[in-house]
């Protein structure tokens, strides 16, 4: 994961304006050409073993940077812990990920 990078492109600023401010996200972005099935796998196969419990996934692809991205929408308040999950666990290099949402209160 790349933490100083700073998504700059029409596709992420399309994808913000999309957000709810009532829920969290985690969007997931990697160089590719792969088909977006197989592009995710590992993060397909940790939200499977997180009780997190996502609402929703949309993968698009961002032409002019040639990177596919994964959004992720959980609910309220969980992104701290969704982050730290992550980072445990360890996703390959090529994958960044960045979080929208409010931290946790409690």
């Amino acid at each position: 994961m790349t933490a100083s990078a700073k998504p700059n492109s029409l596709t992420f600023e399309k994808i913000k304006r999309g957000l709810d401010p009532a829920h969290s996200y985690m969007i997931f972005e990697r160089l590719t050409e792969e088909r977006a099935e197989s592009a995710f796998q590992e993060v397909y196969k940790a939200l499977s073993h997180m009780d997190f419990g996502f609402y929703e996934r949309q993968v698009l692809r961002d032409e002019a940077r040639g990177r596919l991205l994964l959004v992720v929408k959980f609910g309220p308040g969980r992104i701290d812990n969704i982050m730290q999950e992550f980072l445990n666990i360890g996703l390959p290099e090529d994958i960044t990920f960045y979080a929208y949402g409010s931290h946790s209160t409690g």
